[in-house]
């Protein structure tokens, strides 16, 4: 999810890990869409999910290198993998008005 700080050029992104049985977030990170934010969210996330989870992405391409293929699965939308943290999202939007989509 973006929304800018200053100006529209400042845009920092948040990346965050959840458990879909249970809705918890075990990890947040907030910075730009790099390789560089992808591997603080992954530092980020606990031990025991990282040896054993498998990650459901959007596919962006700094997300490559950074989790293990194996544990990596890319995903859209109509699946409907995502929809816990993309309704936390669309809450997120509706109750900060910052984060309001342009």
């Amino acid at each position: 999810m973006l929304s800018f700080v200053g100006q529209k050029a400042n845009k920092p992104w948040r990346g965050m890990a959840l458990v879909v049985k249970s809705r918890l977030f075990v990890a947040f990170h907030v910075g730009d869409r790099s390789r560089q934010s992808a591997k603080a969210l992954w530092k980020s996330i606990p031990q025991n999910y990282r040896n054993h989870a498998t990650f459901y992405t959007d596919g962006w391409q700094a997300y490559e290198g950074v989790i293990p293929d194996k544990q990596h699965r890319v995903v859209n939308k109509l699946l409907r993998i995502t929809n816990h943290i993309e309704r936390f999202n669309g809450t997120l939007r509706q109750r900060v008005s910052r984060l309001v989509r342009q």
